[in-house]
């Protein structure tokens, strides 16, 4: 289910359940500094990926799939629970409402291998950033005569369908949680001090705003660094190249070259199909004005000292 404006107006308030592992620095997709930029406000609205996107269209049927065996799952919308103490809040997808066991839905390998340590169903082997997660909702889920004892993620896996596990609540990660966060909202967002040591991930970082016109003065030394780093990436792509086409010769009329104990390589003609954009601006031009969109994006260049 898409996120809603309210939602995300209430996830500002809080650091979020799916943000905690990049809090701790294990989420493969955020860092401290993304969590930061968005808490203080520094980001404007992203469109969201692909998969986020599979993923909310996803789902409702996933969460139908497993309403037999879990009659009490509440649908309809996420339900949002906190723990102020902690400046955390958490949208779970659904919550299994007469053991108050929160229960997030995933899905992955939808456009592509299935990627993470997914084990086998009805266990807790799961990436650990989505253990991380279901902790931040258990620990939200809590009340005053009784606590979320595990915490259940209900998936849909590329290859493998559909898939339920159990994830044991750990004492051990639930106090490095409560240890962490108090302090890293007081120094990092109420503060205002960015995460050191870590940087914004670059999709992230194009969404930074930023004053048109504005100049600010930086180290010289990275700049220095970058421009070293690509000349030398431009250097070894051009070598690359060079004894890619040695290869490409070494075959001659052949498909396929066995190079021994360096494996081997295989030169075979494929096929692309693809839309001739001239030609459908000929014939077609309404279509093109129809469905042509813009996007615009911040890109780096570099101008050297006068």
């Amino acid at each position: 289910m898409p996120t809603t404006e309210k939602q995300l107006a209430q996830r500002q308030r809080r650091i979020g359940a799916s943000d905690v592992a990049a809090v701790l620095g294990i989420s493969p997709w955020s860092t401290p500094y993304d969590v930061w930029l968005d808490k203080t406000n520094q980001l404007v609205p992203g469109a969201g990926s692909e998969a986020a996107h599979a993923g909310n269209m996803f789902e409702p049927g996933v969460l139908d799939h497993f309403r037999p065996e879990l009659p009490r799952l509440l649908t309809g919308q996420r339900a949002y629970r906190s723990c102020p103490e902690l400046h955390l809040g958490a949208f779970c997808d659904s919550i299994v409402e007469s053991w108050n066991v929160p229960a997030d839905v995933k899905t992955a390998g939808l456009y592509g291998p299935l990627a993470g340590d997914w084990g086998d169903e009805g266990t807790g082997e799961v990436p650990d950033y989505v253990v991380v997660q279901l902790h931040a909702q258990m620990i939200c889920c809590d009340r005053p005569d009784h606590s979320s004892p595990y915490g259940l993620v209900l998936a849909f896996l590329g290859g493998r369908g559909f898939c339920k596990f159990k994830i044991e609540r750990s004492q051990d990660l639930e106090e490095m949680i409560r240890d962490t966060l108090p302090s890293w909202w007081q120094r990092h967002v109420v503060d205002g001090i960015p995460p050191a040591e870590t940087l914004p991930s670059p999709e992230v970082a194009k969404r930074i705003r930023r004053e048109p016109g504005a100049t600010t003065t930086i180290p010289p030394d990275i700049v220095q660094a970058w421009r070293k780093s690509e000349a030398e990436a431009d250097e070894a792509k051009a070598k690359a190249a060079a004894f890619k086409q040695m290869v490409i010769t070494a075959l001659g009329q052949a498909e396929v070259g066995d190079a021994g104990p360096a494996g081997s390589v295989s030169y075979k003609r494929q096929t692309h199909t693809s839309v001739s954009m001239t030609r459908l601006r000929e014939r077609h031009p309404e279509l093109c004005e129809e469905f042509k969109q813009s996007s615009s994006f911040p890109v780096l260049r570099y101008r050297p000292p006068k």
